[in-house]
């Protein structure tokens, strides 16, 4: 996922069903924390994701090719990107 937007846990329920088995995909958030409200904020992030497992985090930009690289998106099997309202 590029991208954080209020809420992340709504899409991420999905990805996590029990129904999906032993099959859940590691999902790699790449965000430049940056937003500049309570979505930055470590607090309402953990909130929103503390109860999944394979979650990884990095800092980065999705308009940047070594950060894309660095969240190793060529072995992505899909890719979701988040935007802001603005």
């Amino acid at each position: 996922m590029c991208g954080m937007v209020k809420g992340i846990r709504n899409l991420i329920l999905p990805l996590r069903l029990k129904s999906l088995g032993t099959q859940k995909r590691p999902i790699v958030i790449l965000s430049d924390g940056d937003t500049g409200d309570e979505m930055s904020s470590d607090a309402y992030f953990w909130n929103e994701i503390n109860r999944f497992e394979d979650i990884y985090i990095i800092k980065g930009n999705a308009l940047n090719p070594a950060d894309l690289e660095k969240a190793r998106v060529s072995k992505a099997k899909s890719i979701i990107i988040l935007a802001k309202n603005t």
